[in-house]
Order: structure tokens, then C-alpha cells, then sequence
């Protein structure tokens, strides 16, 4: 039945169908390639903590936002990092108080936090 349609098709009709279809597919596409990307990024993740956890215990938030916000390529550099890191802060390339220097709140002189 589908084919029938196509074969009344005029030429020009059938081309215009074709190319809204390949367009169509290419966006399909991209928004594919985007959601196996993420995925494999959350998977990344995922391991990742847990390998964290069963080394360092339960994780400060600091971590686990970095966990939240990295990039598959720092995961991964992290990941080999954990295995001769004798501390968390090491691993996930932290200053000595645990908190990465853009999750830092600034002080004031008054002593206020904002």
C-alpha cells in the first residue's frame, strides 16, 4: 500500500520527500550520537565514584560535584590517578582543604561569606 503512493508520486514530490527525509534522519542522528555521549559520560561517572568510595569512603559534595561536571577525557585521567593517590584531594587534583578553588566561596574582610 505505502508504495503505491510513492509510485503516484511526481518527481519533484518524491525529491522534496527524499531530501525532508534526510534531514530529518541527520537530526536524528546527531541527537543520538548527543545521548550515547551523555551516557557514556554518566557511566563513566558512575564507576568512577564507586571505585572512589570503596578507596576513600563516603565522598565530600565538592567531590561529588566534580563527579557531576567532568568531562569523559578528566574522568578518565582521574580514573588512573586513583590507583597510586594515597588521598581524594590527589585523585581529583584538589588543594589541601578538599575544595576545588572554583567551588571556593570568597571571603570578605568582614568575614562574610557570599
Amino acid at each position: 500500500m505505502k508504495f503505491e503512493k510513492v509510485e503516484k508520486m511526481s518527481e519533484e514530490d518524491f525529491r522534496v520527500v527524499l531530501k525532508e527525509n534526510l534531514i530529518l534522519r541527520g537530526f536524528y542522528n546527531d541527537g543520538y550520537a548527543a545521548g550515547r555521549a551523555e551516557a557514556r559520560q554518566e557511566g563513566a561517572a558512575k564507576i568512577f565514584r564507586l571505585q572512589l568510595q570503596a578507596k576513600f569512603g563516603e565522598l565530600p559534595p565538592w567531590a561529588l560535584a566534580y563527579l557531576q561536571t567532568a568531562q569523559t577525557s578528566e574522568l578518565e585521567a582521574a580514573s588512573l590517578r586513583v590507583l597510586k593517590a594515597a588521598t581524594l584531594e590527589e585523585v581529583l587534583h584538589a588543594p589541601k582543604n578538599g575544595v576545588p578553588k572554583k567551588a571556593r566561596s570568597r571571603k570578605h574582610t568582614n568575614g562574610a561569606t557570599r
